[in-house]
């Protein structure tokens, strides 16, 4: 769907404080929050402590409707799912409830393990969790995060947030206990599951010695491989202890004795299998036919809400080949547009410290631009998302590593240097354009996305527009500021 002028797609104008659309009402359900609560409160004593954080700590009131079809039938019969919903949907509140549904707070090990593509994605979603379960007692031993190779002492948490490489490492190094982990669930799934993530790679490290230079290369798993062979030993293990569990809680009434639990309760706790959560606004037909082979003795349920781009962000195409020019137009919308913060994606993580410093100059206080991509260290990526959170920068320059999960509210305008690349088996560029529109117009704000296309990439851009259900304005940057610059003065 284009438009050759600039279509206004819905009214109110284009201000930061915009109420929320149609589009972004149909994702609620007509299941109200007392209802719900009623429904945890009959399973055990800490989910009633979950359902009044949720209204405490997120102000929900009606379920959304991703959570009002997954959380009253994951609660009424413990299976895997596989949830297709899109951004803003209530996500990682629906798996981050089902984690607290699986939980027993009084057995202080491991039972759900969460895993996330980034360091920064893992800290957002326990962030979460943990305001989720701020209201249970000793709530501070609930949620841990693991990743990188920092960690020395073994892991009592009941839910663990963590990348595929930290979580690894732990349990091989005997620091996370697999002996009670019963679910795992898996955000951004697609992006983790992709080919290249269920792959291998070279690896070369160049090292300077004394006899000069020395290369050395090793292999390198993907994220996915470590994902999966963790899923296949965390199956196997649950299975040796539903059967152990069954067998004492049978011929043993001392272990019935011990718990809060009746027998029937503890038998059917034993019986639930080992569940898997994958979670993502959008599923790739390769990820998909892999998918169905990943379950191999039970068949996920499904909850597919196909992804719409929100009515509340507007899409611009520029036509622009011209890397300088770009820059330059980039300095023009920074100087002329009223914005909160601002995410310029780059394609490639080699040319965002370039863009970024090309992008500061001149602008003296009318921007403040920082640089995020996946060559910083951990602790250069944390403070530059803490920087950015607290508005001490509110332009970031940034490759696609945080095109998926990450939340900021503020966050009013995303730029495409370029539309994003085709990458057979890794990235799909209409679906990448869309996690990318979506860090923007968060929660019912106004958002607006400006592409710099050429001939090749806008007709990528309509097909996008086409697939999922939105206006693309072609247009040049005169007429864009020509509208938006007085509609902001209005």
């Amino acid at each position: 769907m284009t438009s050759s002028g600039i279509s206004k797609q819905r009214s109110g104008g284009f201000g930061r404080k915009a109420k929320r659309t149609q589009d972004t009402e149909q994702y609620l359900s007509q299941m109200g929050i007392t209802e719900f609560k009623e429904l945890l409160g009959t399973q055990a004593p800490h989910l009633t402590a979950v359902g009044d954080s949720m209204v405490s700590k997120f102000n929900i009131q009606t379920l959304t409707f991703a959570q009002a079809n997954i959380l009253p039938k994951f609660i009424e019969k413990n299976t895997s799912w596989v949830i297709q919903s899109p951004t803003g949907s209530g996500k990682t509140i629906t798996f981050g409830l089902c984690s607290y549904v699986m939980m027993r707070p009084e057995v202080d090990q491991p039972q759900v393990l969460i895993f996330c593509h980034t360091q920064q994605l893992c800290d957002q979603v326990a962030a979460v969790l943990r305001e989720l379960g701020s209201l249970i007692e000793n709530s501070d031993k609930l949620v841990a995060t693991c990743y990188g190779s920092g960690h020395s002492e073994s892991f009592s948490a009941r839910i663990i947030v963590g990348t595929a490489r930290g979580i690894r490492n732990c349990i091989e190094g005997g620091l996370i206990s697999i002996n009670n982990i019963k679910m795992m669930i898996i955000d951004e799934a697609d992006e983790l599951l992709s080919e290249e993530a269920r792959g291998t790679r070279s690896k070369t490290n160049n090292r300077r010695g004394r006899g000069g230079r020395t290369a050395s290369t090793r292999v390198q798993e993907g994220q996915g491989v470590s994902i999966l062979r963790i899923r296949d030993t965390l199956e196997q293990r649950w299975a040796l202890k539903r059967d152990d569990m069954l067998t004492h809680v049978y011929s043993n009434d001392e272990i019935v004795k011990k718990t809060d639990f009746s027998r029937e309760e503890e038998v059917n706790y034993a019986q639930v299998p080992f569940l898997t959560i994958l979670s993502s606004a959008t599923f790739p037909k390769k990820v998909k036919a892999f998918i169905q082979t990943l379950f191999k003795s039970s068949k996920p349920r499904l909850f597919k809400h196909v992804q719409k781009v929100p009515a509340n962000i507007l899409h611009f195409a520029i036509q622009e080949s011209d890397l300088t020019q770009k820059i330059a137009n980039i300095r023009i919308f920074l100087q002329s547009l009223s914005f909160d913060q601002v995410i310029v994606f780059v394609n490639r993580k080699r040319e965002a410290d370039s863009v970024a410093r090309q992008i500061g100059a001149e602008l003296g206080t009318v921007a403040s631009v920082g640089v995020m991509h996946g060559s910083l260290t951990p602790q250069e990526r944390q403070q530059t998302i803490e920087k950015f959170q607290n508005k001490t920068i509110n332009v970031l320059v940034a490759s696609s590593m945080i095109a998926r999960g990450y939340d900021n509210v503020s966050v009013s305008h995303v730029i495409n240097l370029n539309f994003p690349p085709v990458i057979e088996g890794v990235t799909d560029p209409h679906q990448e354009y869309v996690h990318r529109a979506g860090r923007c117009g968060r929660f019912g704000y106004d958002g607006f996305v400006f592409t710099f296309v050429d001939g090749e990439t806008n007709s990528l851009m309509r097909e996008t527009a086409e697939e999922f259900d939105f206006v693309v304005n072609e247009c040049t940057v005169e007429e864009v500021l020509s509208k938006l610059v007085v509609d902001d003065e209005d």
